[in-house]
C-alpha cells in the first residue's frame, strides 16, 4: 500500500468495500453513462443472479483530472487499441478507461458492449476463483468522469459537429473557388492566350504568408492539369512544401480551431470499426483512372508493423494531392460516376496509422499526427528516404501508387495480430460485383507468407433477355441486363447472377445527383453461400440478412455504415429495388425456382434493422401475394388456401375444390411455408370452408354438396365431435348465421341431422336440454340434442342456441303470457292454447320464487274458451271447499273450476292451486254467512289428518293467513267432525279441543290434531297447544277460586313461559298484566302481574330498592325475596312486568318519602328535621338516583358532548376535591350540558316537586325560590352559613357522591362560584422551609412547589349569588359577599404554595405531623395515589427532614393579597387520621437561616464609594418636583467609548435603586427582591438569586405608598422600572435612549390588558450625568404603560426619543399637572388609611434572612459563566429582541 494516496484515490476517495474495477464513461447526464449503467445492470441480472452485487454512484465527482489517464494535451488522440489497458491505484483496484463517442452508432455500441462484457466475464471468473479468499461483496462501481472523446450527450455532440462543419464551409467554398480560378488560368496559359490573372487577397490570406509567395502559388497552378507522368520530383517536392507552408502559416485562430475539431473527428472518430479504412481505400481504387491495356488491381500487403497498398492506376495528379491535403474536398464528379464523394475517405487511414505515406511517381509525402494541432491531418511532409521494408516493392512496381501505413500498435502483440486479421477478413469479395473498373484484389500476408487473390469474370448471360424498357408496377426499368459473374477466391469459385438497369429520378426529388441512376442486384447461385453485406453503394454499407445483395446510389451517413433513412431519394431507390426484385423473380426461371431462398422474411430481419427496411420487405411480400397465381400457376377464380393439418381428417382437398371452390396449396416445398404464406396473407383452410361444403336448405341442387351431405351422415360421432370442436374455436357471427342454413342439427325426438324447422319463415327458438325427461309443450321452442360436449359448446358459442334452464323457460312463459295479455282483457282462444296455458301455470306453480309475482299471467275462466289475467279473477275454493255460494256479489270472473288435474290427492292439488293463485294476487274471496245459518248448513272442512305432512300444513296456514279477517272468522265457524266420548258430532272448528289437551275433560268436543298441525289448528281456533289463551284461562280460574296450591301456579306458569317464548312477538301484555294474578305465600295475598318488581339483588342499593317497593306498592321478586317465582323472571320480563327501577320511580319515591312522618322527628309539624334513619333513607335514594342517571348517560350516544363530558372525560383515579374532580364536575354544571342531562333523564317532565337533603337534615324543594349550593368542604359551608336563611347547602355526602343529581337539578357549587383571598400581614410572616420544599418537590415531581410556614392563614371567602366570580372590582363588589374564614386548618395549599399553619405549636413533632398530613393530601389529590399509600409515603419522607422552622422569608411574604380559585386550593383530607400517627424525626432539628442577611457588608469594594455618594445625592432628589432644563442650555454629552457606556448602565441602576431605598427603606427594598437585572451583581456580587435579564425590566417595586402611580380603589400597583443612563444632562427633545424589543413587548402587554393595568405599571427612568458622581441625578420618570406614544421609536433601530408632549410622571411635567397629581394623592390618602397603616407596619419590621440558593420563578441561580454572558449582552446590546442588536450609541446605556 502506498504511503500517500495516488491521484485516483485523491479524486475517488478510499472505497467502502472491495472494488473489482471502475468503468469511466462520461458524465451522469450523458447517454454513454446511461448505456453503460443499464448494460452492467442487465449483465448482472442475467449472468450472476446469486452474486452480491452493489452499484455505487459517486455523484460528487463531476470531472476527472487528465492525470488519471496520463494525457498531455486536450487535442491528444485517444488510442482505441489501449481501451483494455489498466492502471492500479494505491488501494489495489483497477481503472478501465473505455472510449466511445457516438452511442447512436450501432457498430460502436456493439464494440463497446463487447469490451465491457469481456471485462465483466474476466473479473467474474477471477472472483469465482478467489471467492474463498475474499469476504467483501464484489462491487462494480460507476464513476462519473469526462473522457475527452465522450460528450455529455449525443445531441450535444451532434450540435458541436454541425457547428464545426458550418465553420469550415466557408473555407471549403474558398478552396473550390481558388481551384476553379487556378485551373482556368492554367488552361488559358496552356492555350497560349495571354491573360492577366487577378487573385483575391481574401483567398490568398488563408493560404500564403504576408511576404512574397507568388512564385510558389504559380508552382501549384502549373501542376493543376499536368499528368502524373509529366511531374518531376522537384515540382512535386515544391508543391508539397507549399501546401505545408499554407497549413502551418494559417493565422485565422477561430477558423483554425474549427477546422482542427473537424479534422480530429474525421481522422479518428468517424468510423467505429477499426478496419473500415480499408473499404475507403478500395473505394478510392475503384474511382482511380486506369490505362485501357491493364487489369485494374489493388494489392494489399500485411506485415507485423505495417500495411502497404499498391494500385496500378495512372498516378496522382496535383489536384488529387491537394484534395488529400484538404478537408471535405474531392476531385470526383457526378459525371464520372464515382462511388465516393465526401472527400473524407483518405482520412480514415489515421485510424490505423499515425504516419501514412503516399508514393506515386514523383510524389513522395507523408503525414504525421499528432502534430502541433489537428491541422497535421492535412499538413504533408516530404519524404526524404523511403523505408527499407517497402523499397523493393516500390522499385518493382514503380508505375503504381503506393500507400504505406506504419501501424500505431506495437508489433508482435495480440492486439496487432488481431487487427491485421480483421483487415484480412474485411476484404469483401462481393465488392467486385459492384465495381466498374476494379477487377482484381490481391492480399499478401507477409506474416505467414500467404497470398489471397480475388478476381471477377463475366462467364455468360442470364435467362432474362436484355430489355431496353420495362414498365412494372408503375416503375420504369431501362437497359435491364443480366449476366453470370464468377468470383475467384481462396476458397474457390462462386457464381452470381447479376442484374443491372437504369431508372429515371424525378426532378421533384431534391437529393438527386443526376436525372438517371443505376441499380444492381446480385443473387448467389450456391445455396450455402453467406453474404456478409446486402446493401452496397459501390462499397459495402450494412447487412440486412438477405440472401441477395443490391447496389444503388444511396445517400449515406458520414460513417458510410448505414443509409440515411427518411431521405426522399433513398426511399425512391428502396421502393424501386423492391419492385425490381419481384420482376426478376417472376421473369427469370432460374430465380423463380429458388424464390424460397431469395425472398426475404420480415421475421428474420426485424431485429437487424429499423422499420425503414421492413417497408421494403412488406412491399416485396405484397407484390408476391399479388402475383402469387402467376408465380405458382394457380387456376384463376379459385380461392387459395394452404393446408391446415388440424382439418385434414375432416375433409379432403378434392372435396374443398368441388364443394367450396378452394384450391389448397401444398406447403411441403421450401418456399411456400406456413409462415411465408401467412406473410403473403394466404389463409389456411378454416372450418368455415368446411361448413360451406354443406348445402343450404334453400339452395338449388348442387350435386357435389349433396354428395358431401350424404357422406357426412355416415360419419361417426367422433367426426362430428371434431367438426363442432373446430367450429366452436373459430365461432364468429358470420359462421353462426351460416350454421342455421346447414343440415347439421339433431332435434330432440329425432336421430338424423337435418335442417332447422321454421315457422312463418322464421327460425324457432333453439334450446339445448340436458334433461331428456322434459317434454316440451311450448310450440315456439325447438329442442336440440347434442351428441358430444364439443357440439354443445359450439351451439352455445354461436349465440343462436341457448341452454334451456329453469330461469330461461320461466322467462319464455312470462313473455308469451305478456304478449297474449296485450290483445284484450278477456281473450277467446282454442282448446290447444287453453291446454298450453294450464301447463304453463302448472310449471310455474312450483317455481313461485323464480319470477316476479306481479308479472301478468293468464288463466282460463268459467267461460267457454276464454282467458284473462289472474289479477282480475276470484279464487273459487278454500281448502278444497267450493265457497262461490257464500260470496254475495261478484264483479270479477271466477277461475275455471275444477282446476288442472294432476295425479296428487284432491285436497293437496286444490291447496297448491289456491296458494299459487293467491300468491299471484288474485282477488281474495270475501265470505259472508247468513244471519240465520246453522252449522249443518255449512260445508264440512277437511280433517287435519288429511294433511299428510308438515309441508301441506304450512301451505294451509299461508292460505288461511292470506284471507281477510272476516273470511277467517267465517271459516272458524265452518263445522268439522269431532269426537265426544265414542260418538261423532259436528261442531264449529273454533269450539273444539285437541284430544291430548283435554283428556280430563271428556265433555268437551275433541278432534285429532297431528303434532305438525297444532299451529294450523290454533289459527282455526282449536285449543291445541298450551298457548296464552289456555294458560291464562287456567291461571284466572285458579285465582278466581282462591286456590293457594303453589304447585299449580308453578305448573301453569311453566306452560305459559314455554309458549310465550315462541309467541313473544304476538303478545299483547296489557290484558295479561291485569288479568293474571299470582299467590304470594310470604304475604299470603294475590298480586296481579302489574304490581310485581322483578329484578336481581343489588346489595349496593338494596335499601333504596326496598324503599321504592314500599312507596310504589310493588311486590319484589328476586333471588332472596319470593325466590320461588324467580325462576320465571324471563316470563315476567316478556309479559312486561316491571323489571327495573326507573328515574321516575326514584323521583316519586323521594316525593312520597318527603311526606312520610316516620322519617322525621316529632317536632312541630313533624316534617322538618329528619331522623338518623330518615337521613340514611334519603342518602340511599339519592345515591341510587345517581347510579340510574349514570346508566342513562352510558347508554346514550357516545358521540354526544354529554357522554364525552361525563363518561369519557372523567378521571378514573382522581379523588373528590382534586382539581381534576372539580373540573369534571364544573364541565356539566349549570350549563347547556346540565340542561341536556335534565332532558335526557326526563326530570324536566316531572310534575311533582323533588327535594334535596341539606347539611342541616332538611329537605328543600328544588322548585322553590331558595338559593341552594353544593360544597365539598363542611368547614367552608359553616363559614358561609352565617347569613341564616339566605342560602341552603346540600349535604356534603350527597355533594361528593351524587354530582349528576346536582347537575340534573342545576345546583351550583360554591367552588365554582366563589373565590378565596389570602392576605399577607407583617405580624404573620410566611417563612420558607427549604428542606421540606425539596422533599415535597421530589415526592410530587413539581420543581415550582414551595413549602412555607406561618402561624395561620388570613383568608376570606367570596361568594356571589348572581354569577361566578372572575375578578373582584368596583363593578361587582356590591354583589359579592365576603366572609372571614374562622376555621383553622392545619395547612393550606394555594396553587404552588404549601402553607403549614402551626398556630402556637412549639413542638417540631407537631409541625412534622402537619407536614405529613399536607404531603399525604397532595399525593392523594394531585398524584391520585390511594390515601393509605400516600400516608405511608409521606411518613417515610418526613424522616428525611430535620428543619421544621425557618427564618428565610418566603417569596409570598409581604406581598399583596392573592385571590385564588378553588381549583388552585387543596383542603386537608382525613387529618384526624394523621394526628394519631407516630412520626419519627431527627433529634437535633435546626432553623434555616438566610445567608444574604447583612446588606451593608456585601457591597462590592469598588462600589462602596459610589454607594455613599449616591445615598447623599438621593436625599436631595424628588421625582415629583424637578425643574426642567431649558433645551436652549442643553449641550451635547461627551462621546464615550463602549467601556464607559457599560459604566453608565451600572451607575444609573445603582443610583435609582438607592433612591427607592430612600423612599421605602432597606427592609422593603432589597437587592434580591427588587433588583432583577444582572447589573446587581456588580454592586452586590453575593446576591445572585432572582437575577433574570429576560424579564424585560431592571427593577420591580410594589408601590404601596403610591409614590409613582395611583392605584384603583383599594388596590395598589406593582411598578416595573427600565433604567436608562446618559453621560450628560437630560433634555426631552435631544436626549435619545435605546429600547429593546423585549422591553417594548413587556410594556405593550401591560398597556393592552385592562386587567393588568389595574395592578401593574411600566416606567422608563432616565438618570443623567452618570459618569459624574457629584452631578448624577434623576432626569425623568415616564409612565410608559399608560401612554405608549410617549416614547417615539425610530424605524429599524433601538433608538428612541421622548414624544412631545408625553404623558409622564416626570420632573418635566408642567406645574399644573404636578399640583393636580399632588391633590389627587392627598385625596386618596384618606381612602387608603388602613392599607397604609398596615404597610407602614410592614416597613418597620426587620429584614429576614434569605437562602443563598433559593430559585426564583424564572432564574433564581444563574451560573457565573452565564451571568457574565448575560451581563455582557445587557451592557452592549440590551436584553430581549430588538430591531438592530449591533448598534452602538456613545451617549446612552442600553
Amino acid at each position: 500500500m502506498a504511503d500517500s494516496p495516488c491521484s485516483h484515490c485523491q479524486l475517488f476517495g478510499k472505497p467502502l468495500a472491495r472494488i473489482n474495477f471502475i468503468i469511466i464513461a462520461g458524465s451522469p447526464d450523458s447517454m454513454v453513462y446511461q448505456r453503460v449503467k443499464h448494460l452492467i445492470r442487465d449483465y448482472s441480472g442475467i449472468n450472476s443472479p446469486a452474486r452480491d452485487t452493489n452499484y455505487t454512484n459517486y455523484d460528487s465527482l463531476m470531472n476527472i483530472s487528465d492525470q488519471v489517464f496520463n494525457r498531455q494535451t486536450q487535442e491528444e488522440v485517444v488510442d482505441a487499441t489501449k481501451s483494455l489497458s489498466t492502471e492500479k491505484c494505491c488501494h489495489g483496484f483497477e481503472v478501465f478507461p473505455i472510449d466511445i463517442n457516438d452511442v447512436s452508432d450501432s457498430a460502436q455500441l456493439q464494440i463497446f458492449k463487447k469490451d465491457i462484457l469481456n471485462l465483466l466475464e474476466l473479473k467474474a471468473d477471477e472472483d469465482v476463483q478467489t471467492k474463498d479468499k475474499i469476504t467483501e461483496p464484489a462491487s462494480w462501481i460507476m464513476m462519473n468522469g469526462s473522457l475527452k472523446q465522450a460528450h455529455q450527450s449525443v445531441n450535444e455532440e451532434l450540435a458541436q459537429l454541425r457547428s464545426e462543419l458550418q465553420r469550415t464551409q466557408l473555407e471549403q467554398d474558398r478552396l473550390r473557388k481558388e481551384n476553379l480560378q487556378l485551373n482556368q488560368n492554367i488552361h488559358r496559359l496552356q492555350l497560349g492566350t495571354p491573360t492577366v490573372v487577378t487573385i483575391s487577397p481574401n483567398v490568398l490570406s488563408h493560404f500564403s504568408a504576408k511576404e512574397n509567395t507568388y512564385d510558389q502559388e504559380d508552382i501549384i497552378s502549373q501542376l493543376q492539369n499536368v499528368s502524373p507522368h509529366g511531374i518531376t520530383v522537384k515540382q512535386a517536392e515544391q508543391c508539397i512544401r507549399e501546401i505545408y507552408r499554407r497549413r502551418t502559416t494559417f493565422d485565422d485562430h477561430d477558423m483554425r480551431k474549427s477546422i482542427c475539431g473537424s479534422l480530429k473527428h474525421l481522422g479518428s472518430d468517424l468510423y467505429s470499426s477499426s478496419v473500415h479504412f480499408l473499404h475507403e481505400l478500395i473505394q478510392n481504387a475503384e474511382d482511380n483512372i486506369y490505362d485501357c491495356a491493364i487489369v485494374p488491381c489493388l494489392r494489399i500487403e500485411l506485415n507485423h508493423d505495417y500495411i502497404l497498398l499498391s494500385n496500378n492506376e495512372q498516378g496522382l495528379r496535383a489536384t488529387d494531392v491537394l484534395a488529400i491535403c484538404s478537408l471535405a474536398v474531392s476531385t470526383k464528379t457526378i459525371e464520372q460516376k464515382h462511388i465516393g464523394e465526401k472527400g473524407v475517405g483518405f482520412k480514415s487511414v489515421f485510424a490505423a496509422s499515425d504516419q501514412p505515406m503516399l508514393i506515386s511517381h514523383a510524389w513522395k509525402f507523408y503525414f504525421k499526427v499528432p502534430g502541433v494541432d489537428a491541422m497535421s491531418y492535412i499538413t504533408p511532409l516530404w519524404v526524404e528516404n523511403i523505408p527499407e521494408c517497402i523499397s523493393s516493392q516500390i522499385s518493382t512496381n514503380s508505375q503504381s501508387t503506393h500507400l504505406y501505413l506504419p501501424l500505431k500498435l506495437q508489433a508482435h502483440t495480440p492486439a496487432t495480430n488481431q487487427f491485421l486479421n480483421d483487415v484480412a477478413r474485411a476484404v469483401d469479395p462481393c465488392i467486385l460485383l459492384n465495381m466498374r473498373q476494379l477487377k482484381k484484389l490481391e492480399i499478401v500476408d507477409r506474416r505467414e507468407e500467404k497470398v489471397i487473390i480475388i478476381e471477377k469474370q463475366v462467364i455468360g448471360p442470364t435467362k432474362l433477355d436484355i430489355q431496353p424498357n420495362v414498365i412494372f408496377e408503375n416503375c420504369n426499368f431501362m437497359n435491364l441486363t443480366g449476366s453470370i459473374n464468377q468470383l475467384c477466391t481462396l476458397t474457390g469459385y462462386n457464381i452470381f447472377r447479376v442484374y443491372a438497369c437504369d431508372i429515371d429520378v424525378p426532378s421533384s426529388i431534391e437529393q438527386r445527383r443526376a436525372p438517371t441512376t443505376s441499380l444492381i442486384m446480385a443473387f448467389p447461385c450456391e445455396k450455402d453461400y453467406c453474404l456478409t453485406r446486402n446493401v452496397y453503394t459501390g462499397l459495402p454499407v450494412c447487412d440486412l440478412g438477405f440472401n441477395f445483395m443490391f447496389n444503388a446510389d444511396f445517400h449515406l451517413v458520414t460513417s458510410r455504415e448505414n443509409v440515411r433513412e427518411n431521405v426522399q431519394f433513398n426511399t425512391y431507390l428502396r421502393d424501386n429495388l423492391a419492385v425490381l426484385f419481384v420482376y426478376l423473380i417472376q421473369n427469370d426461371p432460374d430465380l423463380r425456382k429458388d424464390i424460397g431462398r431469395y425472398c426475404p422474411s420480415s421475421d428474420t430481419h426485424q431485429v437487424k434493422h429499423s422499420s425503414w427496411w421492413l417497408i421494403m420487405i412488406d412491399r416485396i411480400n405484397a407484390l408476391i401475394t399479388k402475383y402469387l397465381s402467376v408465380l405458382f400457376n394457380i387456376k384463376t377464380g379459385k380461392l387459395i388456401r394452404h393446408v391446415n393439418s388440424e382439418l385434414t381428417s375432416l375433409i379432403s382437398n378434392e372435396q374443398l375444390y368441388n364443394c367450396a371452390n378452394i384450391q389448397v396449396i401444398d406447403s411441403s416445398d421450401g418456399f411456400l411455408t406456413h409462415e411465408r404464406l401467412k406473410s403473403f396473407q394466404i389463409q389456411s383452410v378454416s372450418i368455415k370452408d368446411v361448413l360451406e361444403c354443406f348445402p343450404n336448405c334453400d339452395d338449388p341442387t348442387n350435386e357435389f354438396r349433396h354428395e358431401f351431405r350424404l357422406w357426412t351422415q355416415k360419419q361417426d360421432e367422433r367426426w362430428w365431435a371434431q367438426f363442432f370442436h373446430h367450429l366452436s374455436k373459430a365461432m364468429t357471427p358470420e359462421i353462426s348465421a351460416t350454421m342455421l342454413l346447414k343440415p347439421i342439427f339433431i332435434l330432440q325426438y329425432d336421430s338424423k341431422r337435418q335442417y332447422l324447422p321454421r315457422m312463418n319463415d322464421t327460425f324457432l327458438l333453439l334450446f339445448i336440454n340436458d334433461d331428456p325427461s322434459i317434454r316440451m309443450w311450448k310450440r315456439q321452442i325447438t329442442l336440440l340434442r347434442c351428441t358430444s360436449q364439443y357440439e354443445r359448446n359450439a351451439l352455445l358459442n354461436s349465440n343462436r342456441a341457448q341452454l334451456l334452464t329453469e330461469k330461461r323457460l320461466v322467462e319464455i312463459i312470462l313473455h308469451h303470457h305478456l304478449q297474449l295479455a296485450r290483445s284484450s282483457k278477456i281473450i277467446s282462444v282454442d282448446a290447444e292454447l287453453i291446454n298450453e296455458l294450464w301447463q304453463d301455470l302448472f310449471y310455474l306453480r312450483s317455481r313461485l320464487d323464480k319470477f316476479d309475482k306481479s308479472t301478468p299471467l293468464l288463466v282460463p275462466i268459467n267461460r267457454t274458451l276464454s282467458i284473462t289475467l289472474i289479477q282480475n279473477t276470484i279464487l273459487p275454493t278454500l281448502f278444497g271447499v267450493d265457497i262461490r255460494s257464500f260470496i254475495p256479489s261478484v264483479t270479477s270472473p271466477f277461475i275455471y273450476h275444477p282446476y288442472y288435474d294432476t295425479h296428487e290427492s284432491h285436497l293437496i292439488n286444490h291447496l297448491q292451486w289456491e296458494y299459487f293463485f293467491l300468491e299471484m294476487n288474485c282477488h281474495r274471496p270475501s265470505i259472508q254467512l247468513p244471519k240465520d245459518y246453522t252449522v249443518d248448513q255449512l260445508p264440512l272442512l277437511p280433517s287435519f289428518t288429511m294433511l299428510t305432512d308438515e309441508k301441506w300444513t304450512r301451505l294451509s296456514e299461508s292460505i288461511l293467513l292470506a284471507q281477510t279477517q272476516t273470511t277467517q272468522e267465517c271459516l272458524r265457524q265452518f263445522p268439522i267432525v269431532s269426537e265426544s266420548n265414542t260418538e261423532q258430532q259436528i261442531s264449529p272448528i273454533s269450539a273444539t279441543f285437541d284430544k291430548t289437551m283435554a283428556t280430563d275433560l271428556p265433555s268437551l268436543p275433541q278432534i285429532s290434531v297431528p303434532s305438525y298441525c297444532r299451529s294450523l289448528a290454533s289459527k282455526f281456533g282449536v285449543c291445541a297447544e298450551y298457548d296464552l289463551r289456555t294458560c291464562v284461562t287456567i291461571l284466572q280460574l285458579l285465582s278466581d277460586e282462591k286456590n293457594t296450591n303453589i304447585d299449580l301456579y308453578i305448573q301453569w306458569l311453566g306452560h305459559l313461559q314455554l309458549n310465550v317464548r315462541h309467541q313473544y312477538d304476538t303478545i299483547v301484555p296489557t290484558s295479561l298484566l291485569s288479568s293474571c294474578r299470582l299467590y304470594i305465600p310470604d304475604q299470603k295475598q294475590f298480586y296481579s302481574l302489574r304490581n310485581l318488581l322483578v329484578m336481581p339483588d343489588n346489595n349496593q342499593h338494596r335499601q333504596a330498592i326496598l324503599l321504592v317497593c314500599k312507596y310504589r306498592k310493588l311486590q319484589m321478586i328476586s333471588p332472596s325475596i319470593n325466590q320461588i317465582y324467580w325462576q320465571f323472571k324471563d316470563l315476567f320480563r316478556m309479559l312486561g312486568c316491571q323489571c327495573v327501577v326507573s328515574i321516575s320511580d326514584i323521583y316519586s319515591t323521594i316525593y312520597s318519602a318527603r311526606y312520610d312522618k316516620n322519617n322525621f322527628y316529632d317536632l312541630g309539624d313533624g316534617e322538618t328535621i329528619l331522623t338518623e334513619n330518615g337521613v340514611e333513607n334519603m342518602i340511599s335514594l339519592f345515591q341510587y338516583f345517581e347510579s340510574l342517571i349514570l346508566i342513562c348517560v352510558t347508554e346514550h350516544d357516545a358521540d354526544t358532548d354529554l357522554y364525552q363530558a361525563i363518561i369519557t372525560n372523567k378521571h378514573q383515579t382522581a379523588p373528590y376535591g382534586s382539581r381534576e374532580d372539580l373540573e369534571w364536575r364544573f364541565s356539566f354544571t349549570c350549563n347547556k350540558l346540565s340542561i341536556q342531562l335534565k332532558k335526557l333523564t326526563g326530570i324536566q317532565d316531572q310534575q311533582r316537586t323533588t327535594f334535596l337533603l341539606t347539611i342541616d337534615r332538611k329537605l328543600i324543594s328544588t322548585k322553590s325560590d331558595h338559593i341552594i349550593y353544593a360544597c365539598l368542604e363542611t368547614k367552608i359551608i359553616q363559614n358561609l352559613s352565617r347569613d341564616f336563611g339566605k342560602r341552603y347547602f346540600v349535604s356534603p355526602v350527597i355533594t361528593r357522591t351524587c354530582p349528576l343529581v346536582l347537575a340534573a337539578f342545576e345546583i351550583d357549587y360554591v367552588e365554582r362560584r366563589g373565590k378565596v383571598k389570602w392576605t399577607h400581614i407583617n405580624h404573620n410572616l410566611e417563612f420558607h422551609l427549604e428542606q421540606l420544599t425539596q422533599i415535597f418537590q421530589n415526592a410530587l415531581g413539581d420543581r415550582q412547589l414551595e413549602v412555607a410556614i406561618a402561624k395561620y392563614a388570613d383568608t376570606d371567602l367570596y361568594l356571589c349569588d348572581t354569577c361566578a366570580i372572575d375578578s373582584i372590582d368596583d363593578e361587582n363588589n356590591q354583589q359579592i359577599d365576603e366572609y372571614a374564614m374562622e376555621t383553622e386548618y392545619p395547612f393550606w395549599v394555594f396553587d404552588k404554595t404549601v402553607l403549614l399553619c402551626t398556630g402556637n405549636a412549639k413542638s417540631d413533632t407537631s409541625r412534622a405531623i402537619i407536614a405529613t398530613s399536607a404531603l399525604t393530601t397532595l399525593l392523594h389529590k394531585r398524584r391520585h395515589i390511594p390515601f393509605e399509600e400516600a400516608k405511608s409515603i409521606a411518613r417515610q419522607k418526613m424522616t428525611e427532614c430535620n428543619a421544621f422552622r425557618s427564618e428565610l422569608i418566603s417569596t409570598v411574604a409581604d406581598t399583596s393579597s392573592s385571590v385564588y380559585s378553588y381549583l388552585d386550593l387543596i383542603f386537608p383530607t382525613e387529618h384526624h387520621l394523621i394526628e394519631s400517627m407516630t412520626i419519627s424525626i431527627g433529634r437535633n432539628c435546626t432553623v434555616e437561616r438566610d445567608p444574604e442577611e447583612n446588606t451593608f457588608a456585601t457591597i462590592a469594594a469598588d462600589r462602596i464609594g459610589e454607594d455613599r455618594i449616591y445615598r447623599n445625592r438621593v436625599q436631595t432628589q424628588n421625582h415629583r418636583c424637578k425643574n426642567e432644563t431649558p433645551s436652549s442650555n442643553w449641550m451635547d454629552p461627551t462621546i464615550v467609548d463602549s467601556t464607559e457606556n457599560i459604566r453608565i448602565g451600572h451607575n444609573a441602576e445603582h443610583f435609582f435603586f438607592v433612591y427607592l431605598q430612600k423612599l421605602y427603606g432597606k427592609i422593603d427594598v432589597t437587592p434580591t427582591k427588587n433588583w432583577r437585572s444582572s447589573n446587581r451583581l456588580i454592586v452586590y456580587p453575593q446576591y445572585r438569586r432572582n437575577v433574570d435579564d429576560s424579564v424585560g425590566y431592571d427593577i420591580e417595586l410594589h408601590d404601596t405608598q403610591e409614590h409613582f402611580v395611583q392605584g384603583t380603589g383599594s388596590t395598589t400597583k406593582t411598578c416595573y422600572f427600565e433604567v436608562k443612563g446618559t453621560s450628560g444632562s437630560f433634555d426631552k427633545i435631544h436626549t435619545e435612549f435605546h429600547i429593546s424589543q423585549n422591553e417594548f413587548e413587556t410594556c405593550q402587554a401591560i398597556a393592552n390588558d385592562a386587567r393588568r393595568r389595574e395592578h401593574e405599571a411600566y416606567f422608563i427612568v432616565i438618570i443623567e450625568n452618570c459618569l459624574d458622581s457629584e452631578k448624577i441625578a434623576l432626569g425623568t420618570i415616564i409612565n410608559w404603560s399608560s401612554f405608549l406614544n410617549a416614547v417615539k421609536r425610530m424605524v429599524n433601530s433601538y433608538r428612541c426619543t421622548i414624544a412631545s408632549p408625553p404623558t409622564t410622571n416626570s420632573a418635566h411635567t408642567n406645574n399644573k399637572m404636578t399640583e393636580n397629581a399632588a391633590a389627587d394623592h392627598q385625596q386618596n390618602q384618606g381612602q387608603r388609611q388602613s392599607t397604609a397603616s398596615r404597610d407602614n407596619k410592614r416597613n418597620s419590621m426587620p429584614q429576614a434572612a434569605r437562602s443563598n440558593d433559593e430559585p426564583s420563578s424564572s432564574n433564581r441561580n444563574n451560573p457565573p459563566a452565564h451571568q457574565n454572558q448575560q451581563q455582557q449582552n445587557r451592557q452592549c446590546y440590551g436584553r430581549g429582541r430588538g430591531w438592530n442588536r449591533n448598534s452602538q450609541y456613545p451617549n446612552t446605556r442600553n
